[in-house]
């Protein structure tokens, strides 16, 4: 935002609140999980984030993916396109 623009607050928009609410909403459900793999990365050495290769060794599939990744062995992140 700049000074005589039009602001830009998330709640100005019904549509952009709704979708911010549910985003935010989102984010802190996942916190605690992200707070504990940290923990664990700062404790015991292990990984916060891996390929999935290191999750599903015996697929051949894995090897080339790169676009995912996981959090531990539950959560699985893919770009949408």
């Amino acid at each position: 935002n700049s000074y005589g623009e039009a602001p830009q607050e998330l709640y100005l928009w019904d549509t952009v609140a709704e979708a911010s609410r549910s985003v935010l909403s989102l984010r802190y459900q996942l916190l605690p999980h992200l707070y504990t793999l940290l923990y664990n990365a700062h404790t015991t050495g292990d990984l916060v984030m891996s390929a999935l290769w290191a999750n599903f060794p015996s697929d051949p599939v894995t090897l080339t993916t790169d676009g995912q990744y996981m959090w531990n062995d539950g959560l699985l992140f893919t770009p949408v396109r």
